[in-house]
């Protein structure tokens, strides 16, 4: 018989853990519905990890299908607004966490120079870029749509 490696194990144990107790509490109505929504995303991105890790492919791959999957552009599973604020913040505190715990300072240092160079070069940069395309746009004529455009995306963003 073959045996399983200890990530099936874990897998299988975190989804246990999470929809059993999940589904004693809904039924009873006691759960919060951002704890619902979170433990669904947590469901939906274990199922999704599992199967990132047996095509090889890295897990935050996977926890960004089940995110559009979960959210109002997929499946429509998590659809509060305010859940979805919660979730994303939440999301970024963990991501910069785990990008903390992975850093070596003595890497950091080595690259000091590359860091202080791409740093100090990056807003500038940017602008010259962001102001050569303008430039293009309106040699080609085509800065009136892109006015138009820009107007349009600030309307949408200031009422949303």
């Amino acid at each position: 018989m073959k045996k399983l490696p200890l990530f099936w194990y874990s897998a299988a144990a975190i989804i246990l853990f999470m929809v059993l107790p999940a589904q004693a509490m809904a039924g009873a109505g006691d759960l919060p519905p951002l704890v619902h929504d979170i433990g669904l995303g947590l469901l939906l991105s274990a199922v999704f990890v599992v199967v990132f890790h047996r095509l090889g492919l890295p897990s935050i791959a996977a926890f960004l299908v089940a995110g559009v999957i979960a959210g109002p552009l997929g499946l429509d599973i998590i659809s509060q607004k305010e859940n979805i604020d919660t979730i994303a913040q939440l999301g970024l505190v963990f991501l910069l966490f785990v990008i903390g715990l992975e850093l070596n300072f003595r890497k950091l240092l080595s690259t000091s120079t590359t860091l202080v160079l791409t740093g100090v070069l990056q807003v500038p940069l940017n602008v010259m870029f962001g102001m050569a395309f303008g430039g293009v746009l309106v040699l080609t004529g085509l800065a009136a749509s892109a006015i138009f455009v820009h107007a349009q995306a600030r309307t949408c963003s200031v009422n949303a």
